[in-house]
């Protein structure tokens, strides 16, 4: 008795389609990751409008700054509003988030006035640098890490903003051993949120860009280099 004997290889056809199949899964990882990181980059955005809005509100319905407030406890009497001493976690009402540690209480008063849903203690102790993200600072949920830094001062060292007195709100992750900590998001990425927001540019506007404390590798002449896929940069939104 003869057998048929027939070929077990793939047809052009099926094989075209087997091809187009992995594109598409392929295509599919590809742009589910370009997904993510928009929506990531977005998300700050987001993130930071929130706090300004806050911080906002805060001056509009007390007449101070938050962190900076002199008479804070009268509106949240101890143990609500202390420090570690237990002393009274007023601001000193210079106009200024800078000294005494106010950059911490302004989180701590803006929590107490529930102008945010988080909850902050105010106090500066057990992290180096004295902010505890999470606890004394929030940390971004937007998916490039750090935390949100708020002062408004002009004291800011060589290598970051030097522009008198400002808000402003940026971003660090602790570990280098700086005031500021170090960058978070990419030189593209900092130029494309900064673009989206403000003009582009990492020395002018209302965002602005700066590198790692102790090195500008974000920056070159001034700009954000886009060179850099590392993440040395961090933003500075000021209003």
């Amino acid at each position: 008795m003869e057998k048929n004997i027939k070929s077990q290889g793939f047809t052009l056809i099926e094989l075209s389609i087997v091809l187009i199949i992995i594109s598409l899964i392929v295509g599919g990882v590809v742009g589910g990751r370009s997904l993510i990181h928009s929506a990531n980059l977005n998300s700050i955005i987001s993130e930071v409008n929130s706090y300004k809005l806050a911080v906002q509100q805060y001056e509009d319905y007390y007449d101070k700054l938050p962190g900076d407030h002199n008479d804070a406890q009268s509106y949240w009497p101890a143990p609500q509003c202390v420090d570690e001493a237990t002393n009274p976690c007023n601001g000193d009402g210079d106009g200024e988030i800078s000294s005494n540690f106010e950059d911490l209480r302004a989180w701590q008063h803006l929590s107490l006035a529930g102008m945010i849903n988080e909850n902050f203690d105010g106090l500066r102790a057990g992290v180096s640098g004295t902010r505890n993200p999470g606890i004394n600072v929030p940390k971004s949920d937007s998916g490039w890490g750090g935390y949100i830094i708020y002062k408004l001062s002009g004291d800011w060292g060589a290598t970051d903003f030097t522009n008198g007195t400002i808000n402003v709100i940026t971003s660090g992750n602790t570990g280098c051993g700086s005031y500021m900590g170090c960058g978070v998001i990419t030189g593209p990425d900092a130029k494309l949120i900064d673009k989206k927001t403000d003009d582009g540019k990492a020395g002018t506007g209302f965002v602005k860009g700066a590198g790692d404390w102790n090195n500008g590798w974000c920056l070159t002449g001034g700009e954000y280099d886009l060179t850099m896929k590392d993440k040395y940069c961090k933003l500075g939104f000021f209003f």
